[in-house]
């Protein structure tokens, strides 16, 4: 049995900001990878948000890559809060989800 770890992260911001959500997104691009980071989709539902998420790496447990990623994710989190402006207020946030799953390895033998 081997724990992976699943660490999502959604960015937010508002309909009005969509230029900071996109430099967001390109940033996110150039910390991950693109092919981790989903497009930039607006909620539609009347909350006026544009969204997009890094997906998870799944990296084993406590691996090179698991700490790797958690690095980055660290970098990328500062990044997005070194964007609030003088008054503390940032129209990026964010928000994580963490999913440990237990990974069952097993052999598939053949039936004749």
């Amino acid at each position: 049995m081997k724990n992976h770890i699943y660490t999502y992260v959604i960015i937010q911001a508002p309909v009005s900001a969509i230029d900071k959500i996109t430099e967001a997104r390109e940033k996110a691009g150039q910390y991950f990878g693109t092919n981790f980071v989903s497009p930039v989709m607006n909620s539609d539902n009347g909350q006026g948000v544009n969204a997009f998420m890094i997906m998870a790496d799944g990296s084993e447990d406590g691996s090179d890559n698991f700490h790797r990623f958690n690095e980055i994710r660290r970098k990328y989190i500062s990044w997005i809060d070194s964007q609030a402006g003088s008054d503390g207020r940032n129209s990026l946030w964010y928000t994580g989800s963490v999913i440990e799953q237990e990974m069952h390895y097993h052999q598939q033998l053949a039936v004749s």
